[in-house]
This record gives C-alpha cells, sequence and structure tokens, in this order.
C-alpha cells in the first residue's frame, strides 16, 4: 500500500472547497449578468464531483 502525504489527500477537498466558496461569495453579490452564470457554474463543479463519485466510480 501507498502512503500519501497530506498534499495528496486534501488537495481536491480543497479544491472543491474553494470552487464553493467563490460560487456562493459571486452569488450573494452579484445580480444578473455573466458573473451569475459563472458562479452557478462554480457551485455545479463540487455537485458535479459528488455524483460522479458516488455513481461511476469503483
Amino acid at each position: 500500500m501507498q502512503t500519501k502525504n497530506l498534499k495528496q489527500i486534501f488537495k481536491w477537498s480543497v479544491i472543491l472547497g474553494i470552487f464553493t466558496i467563490f460560487g456562493l461569495v459571486e452569488a450573494l453579490l452579484v445580480e444578473g449578468g455573466l458573473l451569475e452564470s459563472l458562479s452557478l457554474s462554480a457551485l455545479s463543479i463540487p455537485v458535479a464531483a459528488i455524483i460522479y463519485f458516488y455513481y461511476y466510480r469503483n
């Protein structure tokens, strides 16, 4: 079994957390326009990752 360091363990959790925080802040601060769709896509990335790992990963 290969040992993993902290960077390998928490890398994707931190990336998904950054997308979530960015999406929530943008949704609160921006009304309409292109940035609203950007916040929607930033919030949908963690949801898509959850769906992928729940249903499609062995």
